[in-house]
């Protein structure tokens, strides 16, 4: 009996290259495209959270500060133990305060729209923010020019939104 030699790969053989090489190129393309056009996406949940602990700490601490303050793509709580009428309006050196997030180090800008064209939100004792008698906008831009949202209401709804608010 004659026995014929069966050359070439199999379907199943094929199918898991084609599958391996799928795999490999995605996570080089994603090396190649950088977190640039991610950025202001990946630093917008810690600014919302920077704000929320802001917003917190002045509805569970009256008499003290609750001023949540953007300073050259730079934003924190100016100071949870000072005083509620010693707020100041420069970000503290002291940067180790967990409400401290650096837009800087992401190549994120930010920017606040509040009224009276300031850069810091108050929060009452209810998490009420003072300079926001209707919406109050921060926005991120990234690198790549992607814009995120942050909208705080008058009544002290924080969310993010991937339009304007």
């Amino acid at each position: 009996m004659s026995s014929k030699q069966n050359q070439g790969f199999t379907l199943v053989e094929l199918i898991t290259i084609v599958i391996l090489l799928g795999i490999v190129s995605a996570y080089a393309s994603s090396r190649f495209i950088g977190k640039s056009s991610f950025d202001a996406q990946l630093i917008e949940q810690e600014v919302l959270s920077s704000i929320r602990l802001t917003q917190l700490r002045s509805m569970n601490r009256s008499g003290f500060c609750g001023r949540w303050l953007i300073s050259n793509s730079q934003m924190m709580q100016v100071s949870p133990a000072v005083s509620a009428g010693s707020c100041g309006t420069t970000l503290p050196t002291d940067t180790s305060d967990s409400s401290y997030v650096n837009g800087q180090e992401a190549n994120v800008q930010l920017s606040l729209d509040a009224d009276g064209n300031v850069n810091f939100i108050d929060f009452d004792g209810l998490g009420r923010p003072a300079q926001c008698t209707s919406d109050c906008t921060v926005t991120l831009t990234g690198q790549s020019g992607t814009q995120r949202y942050i909208c705080i209401n008058a009544q002290g709804g924080i969310y993010a939104n991937a339009s304007s608010c």
